[in-house]
């Protein structure tokens, strides 16, 4: 006990000097130009008329030509089309998603449109997957789900063949620029501040700084590896954040909507079941600066900081979850009671990979930062040991080796994502995620147990909570050690043996036997 009492100490001695300084009220406090979550639906405002419709194009051009600012009247052809997909269930939802072409939203491009963080078309049922709007090349090869075309573009700069190449991308490289502004002239889309730019000069990069509020530091923090979106109509490009939470964006020379994807190459996180999340932000000429304070938006940036570190971070070793064929972890956030599973691919595409519940299953309270945090890492300790294994064999093993493996990966990520942000973790979270003071439970599922960090560490719970605790005089194994042996495992006598081909040089046989008394004795 005096061990866990002195860390505990040594916690809040830390935790003061570190963080006292900022835990001022001012911390709490709305800071200017700075933009916050603003929670709930979208709503679409007016329609607004296309510049990028190759109808209105035509009329700019010619508007151009008339002006003598051109020399020629030809007729443009078309290079796009605006469309929109009905996916009939998830099946189709993910084939299209599976298009790394496509680039999905979920609401609609030409109107005018508040901020939010999420949208369903009030003409389609709430079960019902809502329209995916995006555009396509004229050539593009449609799957068989059920679409329409809402209009026809003329976008020649984002044809993607070399320009020598391309007549029409060639000769409209030059008068671009002015074309679209007559465009947005005729269409009434050109706000004050942007009439008669000066072309040459006028182009600026949008630009993001996203931090995110931790509920355990009490402070906003840099949000890593997010994908940020800027659109103006339909002509969009995409960024990730740096170390610091910023990104900077290809050159635009009029306002645009910003947005937040929460979908990386290696995962995509689902708002419910099926529909991407995201947050859609303001329309801007200018830095965006987001704080994420609450919404579905705290609870997504929580899950995303876990999946960064598992797939991209320091992760202490584990292997990454990353499959050969470039799958793509479907990770539903479920804004309910709950805590979180883990199912594979059980559904062949159908079904979710990882559900993450964002209220406590008793009270229904929100949960906190850092616990959806640990929930995403536990769940990731599965899929990292059912992708090494394989799906058959991963559902063979017994349970209490995969909840005690997907224990220890939370227990060390989530170790290292705070000591990496300068805290060691108070008793209260630590004593939650190792369970040695409470393992064997009396009224629950012995099944998640500290069997892997007993490995690791150089507590011995038996010592110090009592003779009902395991015995253990084990430690020196590292979680990436542990990964190779626990794929190799699939019961408690598999896991001891192989333990015992591969312990450090300072473990003998029998403290491994020690330690293993206790978990045959309740895991029988």
């Amino acid at each position: 006990m005096e061990n866990k009492i002195i860390y505990y100490f040594l916690f809040v001695i830390l935790f003061t000097s570190c963080y006292k300084e900022n835990l001022n009220e001012d911390e709490t406090k709305v800071e200017e130009n700075v933009n916050y979550i603003k929670e709930g639906s979208i709503t679409l405002g007016k329609k607004l008329m296309n510049p990028y419709s190759l109808k209105n194009m035509q009329l700019a051009y010619n508007s151009l030509y008339k002006k003598k600012k051109l020399k020629e009247s030809i007729v443009l052809s078309p290079t796009h089309y605006y469309i929109r997909f009905l996916p009939s269930d998830s099946f189709e939802y993910n084939l299209l998603k599976s298009d790394t072409n496509l680039v999905l939203f979920s609401y609609p491009l030409d109107y005018e449109i508040s901020e939010g963080e999420q949208y369903h078309d009030p003409s389609l049922p709430n079960y019902q997957i809502t329209w995916q709007y995006t555009k396509v090349p004229v050539n593009y090869c449609f799957p068989n789900i059920y679409y329409e075309v809402l209009d026809t573009l003329f976008m020649p700069m984002e044809i993607n063949v070399d320009s020598s190449k391309l007549k029409s991308k060639k000769l409209f490289k030059d008068i671009w620029d002015e074309l679209l502004e007559e465009s947005l002239i005729l269409t009434n889309n050109l706000e004050k501040n942007e009439h008669k730019i000066q072309l040459k000069g006028s182009k600026w990069n949008p630009s993001a700084t996203i931090k995110v509020w931790d509920d355990l530091i009490k402070q906003y923090i840099p949000l890593v590896g997010a994908k940020i979106r800027v659109r103006h109509f339909l002509h969009w490009d995409t960024e990730l954040t740096d170390a610091n939470g910023y990104a900077k964006l290809e050159s635009f020379r009029y306002s645009v909507n910003y947005s937040i994807v929460w979908e990386r190459a290696n995962w995509d996180i689902r708002d419910g079941w099926y529909v991407q999340a995201y947050y859609n932000g303001p329309k801007l000429k200018g830095h965006w600066e987001l704080n994420i304070d609450g919404g579905k938006s705290i609870k997504y940036a929580s899950i995303h900081r876990a999946a960064v570190r598992i797939f991209y971070g320091e992760n202490l070793g584990l292997p990454r979850p990353i499959s050969y064929n470039t799958y793509v972890h479907k990770i539903c956030y479920i804004d309910d009671k709950g805590t979180g599973d883990y199912w594979a691919n059980v559904g062949n595409g159908l079904l979710p990979d990882i559900r993450i519940y964002g209220k406590d299953p008793y009270t229904g309270d929100d949960k906190s930062t850092i616990r959806i945090f640990r929930t995403t890492s536990h769940e990731f300790g599965h899929a990292i040991q059912c992708l090494l294994m394989g799906n058959i064999q991963f559902w063979q093993v017994s349970k209490i080796i995969y909840e005690s493996w997907a224990d220890a990966v939370e227990w060390a990520i989530t170790n290292k994502e705070y000591n990496d942000l300068g805290l060691i973790l108070p008793f209260y979270i630590q004593s939650d995620m190792d369970h040695q003071d409470t393992w064997p439970y009396k009224n629950a599922d012995n099944a998640y147990s500290p069997l892997f960090i007993d490995l690791i560490d150089d507590l011995n719970q038996y010592e110090i909570y009592g003779n009902n605790k395991p015995n253990d005089n084990v430690k020196g194994y590292s979680i990436s050690q542990l990964a190779q042996i626990a794929l190799k495992s699939y019961g408690l006598t598999s896991l001891r043996d192989n333990l015992k081909k591969n312990k450090p040089n300072n473990v003998t046989d029998k403290q491994i036997d020690d330690l293993f008394t206790k978990y045959y004795e309740i895991w029988k």
